[in-house]
């Protein structure tokens, strides 16, 4: 696996069925261990995630109670799924983990930030505002990851990435980035390494073919809706569009929901687990789910009409058979789109596709991802308005388990949360300082 690694870490790495390192991890992990600035370009899907991950939890010390790592995403989605992975590996470590996104309710963001944790994950805008208000500490952080960096400068969050970073002590900073480019190099003080993986392609394992139409909903709704055994991503180009294509699936008797910016964080999240889960078929879209989302099993992707960009294009393919398998993408565009110079070369790597010509079936593979469920995490109704403290819930739970079976233990004002390294159940209730306390397990996704 990796050399020198917390015997801690290669535990959980290793039961959690982590055995092969992708191209990417293999060449970052030990830069980032030997103290490097670094800057990574690699495509979705080659397992940026714990590229970084695994050096801040082998680097940073538990229980310290020091906010250690800053890991800034360009959108809420990315920064909840980077947060739900750090927190599984996080718990069994005894690390506290805490992510901060808007559109939730700030409160218990500010009770996390209270507990200082070791890593925090967030988008610019709500970690900006909590570093503002003083809730956020960071004259003890050591690491920064801007991770999507391109995308997080392209959605226009420079300004406020800027002035995070003028509000922080000398770190180490890890940039994880589609492409290169001079204004995300400007970012590094001063020296650092480059990591090139997959540059700019779209994968071999992504059959691409197009089809020129002069009405591409139409084409669209007669010609692509069927209830596939494998998921499938429409991509529109406009919001406004999503409605259509949705209520023309749900026409055809197949599920289909829609993924866009105006909609609220907790129901784009839902509809996103629901489509990885398989109740959804198709998913609806624009360019907000075309990188960074973990979003499983994508048999097929399907553009109509042409993307912003080339590097668009490549992440949209970059969707079908992710981290694993085979998928088909398919290219729906008008006769001015495929006389326009993006459109000539999109369609150049393409197969044109006719009524005969041969689309082969998509196969998918099992995700290469953690899947760690080595832990539960407990609610326990009591908090600093009881003025209960961590020894009190430390040795209630001593009474039912070995102690180090117990993981994080996170007091707010009205109730605790612990994180148990084991699948076995408490009990509905457990007496600490002389009274009996409600528990129930405690799902700690925002939705």
């Amino acid at each position: 696996m990796f050399a020198n690694l917390r015997k801690s870490l290669q535990a959980i790495l290793e039961v959690s069925g982590f055995s092969e390192p992708t191209e990417v991890q293999q060449k970052t992990v030990p830069l980032f261990l030997a103290g490097n600035d670094l800057y990574v370009q690699a495509s979705t899907g080659a397992g940026k995630t714990l590229s970084y991950l695994i050096p801040l939890l082998n680097m940073i010390e538990p229980m310290e109670h020091r906010t250690r790592a800053l890991i800034i995403a360009p959108t809420r989605e990315l920064a909840v799924q980077i947060e739900k992975t750090a927190s599984e590996f996080a718990g069994y470590m005894k690390l506290h983990t805490v992510c901060l996104v808007g559109g939730l309710l700030p409160e218990r963001q500010i009770s996390l930030l209270k507990h200082h944790p070791e890593i925090v994950i967030g988008t610019a805008g709500r970690i900006l505002d909590m570093i503002a208000q003083g809730y956020l500490k960071t004259e003890g952080l050591q690491y920064l990851v801007l991770d999507e960096a391109d995308m997080l400068l392209g959605l226009g969050q420079r300004k406020e990435l800027m002035q995070i970073m003028d509000q922080l002590p000398p770190v180490q900073t890890a940039m994880f980035s589609a492409t290169m480019n001079d204004s995300l190099t400007a970012l590094f003080p001063g020296k650092y390494e480059t990591v090139i993986i997959n540059d700019a392609a779209v994968q071999i394992h992504t059959r691409q073919f197009y089809l020129i139409t002069d009405d591409p909903f139409r084409t669209f709704r007669e010609q692509f809706i069927s209830d596939l055994p494998c998921s499938t991503m429409v991509f529109v180009p406009h919001i406004s569009e999503c409605r259509n294509y949705v209520a023309a699936i749900h026409r055809e008797g197949c599920s289909a929901e829609a993924v866009h910016s105006n909609l609220q964080q907790k129901k784009r999240m839902q509809i996103i687990r629901r489509f990885n889960d398989g109740e959804i078929s198709y998913l609806v879209t624009t360019d907000a789910c075309a990188r960074g989302l973990d979003i499983e099993g994508v048999g097929t992707v399907i553009h109509v009409g042409l993307p912003y960009d080339e590097e668009t294009y490549i992440h949209r393919c970059g969707r079908a058979a992710h981290q694993g398998g085979n998928g088909n993408s398919c290219l729906i565009i008008s006769q001015s789109e495929a006389e326009t110079e993006l459109g000539k070369k999109l369609i150049s790597g393409c197969t044109e596709l006719t009524e005969d010509t041969d689309v082969p079936d998509v196969i998918l593979e099992p995700m290469v991802r953690p899947d760690i469920r080595l832990y539960r995490t407990w609610r326990i109704q009591c908090g600093t308005d009881q003025k209960i403290r961590k020894k009190d819930v430390a040795g209630a739970l001593s009474a039912l388990m070995p102690f180090e079976t117990i993981g994080t233990i996170t007091i707010l004002d009205h109730y605790t949360e612990v994180t148990v390294n084991s699948l076995d159940t408490l009990p509905p209730q457990i007496k600490i300082k002389g009274k009996l306390r409600t528990v129930r397990e405690y799902d700690d996704l925002p939705f």
